[in-house]
């Protein structure tokens, strides 16, 4: 809306579909025709959008939107990516890990979409083996299923939470197979991650990840749980070939100072625009609201480095609704949102 006002042209990084919304967190499934129309809505109002594969830009082009639409990758900061043997020291003392221990470890929301089910329901059947999932188990909202494999975890199963910094950075350099068992993603940050620090990658077969992650190439992949604990005994077992440095030239070309060229380029076709950023699936609807409101692009801290108050849930709904008045089709979203939060939080009018 303020780039419309000041005939500015916009530039969406699209970062969500609906098939990522699905199988995430609680009433997702329920809600995710509306998350499309939402997308399809605010994707409408684009000039240009970006996204980050050639899968996800696929899946944008079936919504009928009728958009120049490129592929850039998020990118990856391969410079930070690059554990140190203090970085790797701190890891394993924090967490007990001893030079004889074989480790697999994921990152991530802790989703059925993730393929979280599937990282316990392997670590059960492999007790000789040590499992990570770095993730935030409450910010995850789990659904029925996910909560009731979180009272029945496997004793190999370590759940360390979200964890960042030199701690994290650590554990990709330190784990003998980094296994992302996700049903659907646009890209995977946590897989370009990975690749970056020359950690073995161990991947769901799924389309987001042709033609750029190579079966036996840069990664292995699998498609059942079998497959997955034949691939993980004969790696940790060196019974593979390595692809690491195989999978850090995929990184490597997808370097942050790489990318920003990429997005410069696009830009300066689109000169005078404004970028919005759509959040990912994860974000549910509030940062979607507040793109199309006066407090999108709001300063985080005041002059006096106070955070910013802004408003949140129903109170940001009722403002979206109160300043989009002339838009009917947006206004009926709106007042599906509203019982979309109430649903989810219990939150009144």
């Amino acid at each position: 809306k303020q780039a419309r006002e000041n005939n500015k042209k916009i530039i969406y990084h699209a970062h969500s579909t609906e098939e990522d919304f699905k199988n995430s967190f609680m009433f997702s499934n329920t809600f995710a025709s509306l998350y499309k129309k939402w997308l399809v809505y605010l994707y409408n109002s684009a000039d240009v959008i970006i996204t980050p594969t050639p899968y996800s830009k696929s899946l944008l082009e079936s919504y009928d939107l009728n958009k120049e639409i490129y592929a850039i990758s998020n990118g990856v900061d391969v410079a930070q990516f690059n554990p140190t043997s203090k970085q790797i020291n701190e890891f394993t003392q924090q967490f007990h890990i001893s030079e004889e221990d074989k480790l697999v470890i994921s990152v991530g929301w802790l989703f059925e979409r993730k393929g979280f089910d599937t990282f316990v329901e392997v670590a059960r059947e492999m007790p000789h083996v040590k499992f990570m999932w770095f993730g935030d188990v409450r910010l995850s909202n789990p659904t029925s299923k996910i909560k009731k494999l979180l009272k029945e975890l496997p004793k190999n199963l370590i759940l360390p939470g979200y964890v960042s910094g030199d701690i994290i950075k650590g554990a990709y350099g330190r784990a003998d197979v980094f296994f992302f068992p996700s049903r659907e993603e646009t890209e995977g940050i946590v897989v370009l991650e990975a690749l970056a620090c020359k950690t073995q990658i161990l991947l769901r077969d799924i389309p987001a990840f042709d033609p750029w992650m190579q079966d036996q190439v840069n990664c292995y992949k699998g498609k059942t749980n079998q497959d997955f604990i034949d691939y993980i005994n004969k790696i940790i077992n060196h019974e593979l070939p390595s692809t690491v440095e195989e999978g850090y030239k995929v990184a490597k070309e997808r370097d942050l100072l790489l990318i920003g060229k990429q997005l410069k380029e696009v830009y300066e076709k689109v000169p005078n625009s404004y970028s919005v950023l759509m959040p990912f699936a994860y974000s549910y609807f509030e940062e979607m609201i507040r793109t199309t409101t006066s407090e999108y692009g709001l300063p985080l801290f005041d002059r006096n480095q106070k955070p910013v108050r802004v408003k949140v849930g129903m109170a940001l709904i009722n403002l979206a609704i109160e300043e989009n008045k002339d838009n009917t089709e947006y206004i009926a979203l709106l007042e599906k949102a509203k019982r979309f939060q109430m649903m989810k939080t219990g939150e009144t009018e």
